[in-house]
């Protein structure tokens, strides 16, 4: 991954993540057909542990009420993002 997609000068701790498709997103759609996201959007909310980041997925507007979605993202140290 390129470190440029984190902004200038990546992560402020150093640490770039290996950005992941939705896949618990996706996971979770596929298993309830008919629902979907109704907005869509990639926001890190920032790291739970060092170097492993939340990124908040979209919202889903459903019956019980409206659901955020979010991942929980591993990352790298940036040192080994050219070893990919």
């Amino acid at each position: 991954m390129d470190a440029s997609r984190c902004g200038a000068g990546g992560w402020l701790t150093g640490i770039v993540p290996d950005a992941p498709g939705r896949s618990a997103t996706d996971a979770y759609f596929a298993a309830h057909p008919g629902e979907r996201l109704a907005v869509g959007f990639d926001v890190d909310l920032g790291e739970l542990v060092a170097g492993h980041h939340v990124v908040a997925r979209g919202l889903e507007f459903g019956r019980a009420g409206t659901v955020l979605h979010y991942e929980f993202v591993p990352a790298l140290l940036a040192g080994r993002v050219a070893e990919l």
